[in-house]
C-alpha cells in the first residue's frame, strides 16, 4: 500500500512538473514584445505553427511560386510579431547585398525625421531657398515637405547622375507643375534632399544616417552610391535581406529599438499616412507608399524592378522582397504584388 501511494505521489509530481514546464515555455513565447525588439540582436526564429498563422494558406502560397517567379526572385523574408518566420534565398545567401533602388528614398526620409526632431531643421516647411540660389519665385516656394511628398514640380530627369554638377542641373531645369498642385514621382527631387542633408549637417548623408538611424538598429555594412560626393538620394543603396527586415521592423516599432526611441514616433506616424491621396485606397506619405482597406493600412517602401519593404501594423507583419533587376518586367511586378497581398492574408490581425 505504501509503495502504491509513493508511486501515485511521484506520478502526480512529475505530471505537474511537465505541465508547469509547458506553461513556462508558452509564457516565454508570449513574452516576446514585438513593439520594442532590440534590432541590433538576431531575430528570434519562429515557424508556421505560430499562433495567428494560417499554415495551410501560407505554405500553399510558397508552393505556388512558379519557375517564372523564381527566375527573378532573389530573396523573401517575413517577420510576424517580431519573429523571423521566413528567410528564403532563391539566389545568393544571407550575406548577399542587393540593389534596393528607390527604397533608398524611404531610408532617406527617416533621416529627415531625425533632423527635424533634433532641431537641425526647423520643420518640413523649410524652403529650398535657404540652401540654394534659385532662378524663379516658383522654385523658391518649394519646401522640404514638397520634396518628401513628391509634389514639388521638380522633374524626374535621371540625367543628373551623369552630369558634372548634378545639383545645379536639377535646379536649372524648369518645373513640371507649380509646387503643391500635383503629384509626380521624382528621383531628382529626392537627390536634392540628400544634398540638403549634407549642407544642414556638415556630414555626408550616409555618415549622418549611419550614426543616427542605421547603426543603432543593427545595419552596419552596406553600400551607397555617391555622385560628385553626394550620396544618391534617388536610389543607390545595396542592402542584405536582413537589413531590409530590420528597417521595416524599426518602422513597425514606431522608431524604437529595444527601450531606445531612435526616431520620433510622430514622424513615423506622419510619414506613413496618406498625405497625398490618389484615391480612397492608395496614397503617398513622406517617401512611403500607402494602401488602405478601411482601417487596415499597409505602407511600403518600393524600389525599381521588384524591391519591397511592406509593413502591416495591424498584423505586426513585415514582408521584404529582393528581386533581380531587369527592364519592363511588368508580369513579374504584377505577380509579386499580388503574391505579397496573399501573404498578408495568411496572417491574423493582432490589434
Amino acid at each position: 500500500m505504501i509503495n502504491k501511494l509513493y508511486f501515485i505521489i511521484i506520478f502526480f509530481f512529475v505530471s505537474c512538473s511537465e505541465i508547469d514546464e509547458n506553461e513556462v515555455e508558452s509564457s516565454a513565447e508570449d513574452l516576446i514584445d514585438w513593439t520594442s525588439i532590440d534590432l541590433t540582436n538576431d531575430f528570434a526564429v519562429g515557424n508556421f505553427d505560430e499562433k495567428g498563422i494560417n499554415k495551410t494558406k501560407l505554405q500553399a502560397e510558397l508552393d505556388n511560386i512558379s519557375d517564372f517567379f523564381r527566375s527573378d526572385l532573389y530573396s523573401l523574408g517575413v517577420l510576424y510579431k517580431g519573429k523571423l518566420i521566413i528567410e528564403n534565398y532563391y539566389s545568393g545567401n544571407a550575406d548577399s547585398r542587393r540593389p534596393i533602388w528607390s527604397i533608398t528614398k524611404s531610408v532617406l526620409s527617416s533621416g529627415y525625421g531625425h533632423l527635424i526632431y533634433n532641431n537641425q531643421l526647423l520643420n518640413t516647411e523649410t524652403p529650398l531657398s535657404l540652401f540654394y540660389s534659385l532662378d524663379t519665385a516658383e522654385k523658391s516656394s518649394i519646401n522640404i515637405g514638397n520634396l518628401l511628398m513628391m509634389n514639388s514640380g521638380v522633374g524626374d530627369n535621371l540625367g543628373y547622375v551623369s552630369k558634372s554638377d548634378p545639383i545645379q542641373y536639377i535646379l536649372s531645369e524648369p518645373l513640371t507643375f507649380s509646387p503643391g498642385t500635383w503629384w509626380a514621382y521624382t528621383s531628382a527631387g529626392t537627390h536634392l534632399l540628400s544634398d540638403i542633408m549634407t549642407k544642414a549637417t556638415g556630414q555626408t548623408t550616409k555618415d549622418y544616417l549611419d550614426k543616427h538611424i542605421l547603426n543603432p538598429i543593427g545595419i552596419y555594412s552596406y553600400d551607397w552610391e555617391s555622385i560628385k560626393e553626394v550620396h544618391n538620394g534617388g536610389f543607390g543603396i545595396n542592402f542584405r535581406l536582413l537589413d531590409m527586415l530590420r528597417f521595416g521592423q524599426f518602422y513597425l516599432q514606431k522608431g524604437k529599438s529595444g527601450n531606445k526611441q531612435i526616431l520620433s514616433q510622430e514622424w513615423v506616424d506622419i510619414s506613413t499616412q496618406g498625405l497625398v491621396n490618389f484615391n480612397a485606397e492608395r496614397g503617398y506619405g513622406f517617401l512611403w507608399w500607402i494602401d488602405k482597406k478601411g482601417d487596415d493600412i499597409t505602407y511600403s517602401a518600393r524600389g525599381y524592378s521588384g524591391q519591397f519593404i511592406v509593413v502591416n501594423p495591424k498584423r505586426a507583419l513585415v514582408i521584404c522582397v529582393s528581386s533581380r533587376t531587369r527592364n519592363n518586367n511588368f508580369d513579374y511586378l504584377n505577380g509579386i504584388d499580388s503574391f505579397i497581398k496573399q501573404l498578408i492574408n495568411s496572417f491574423d490581425i493582432v490589434q
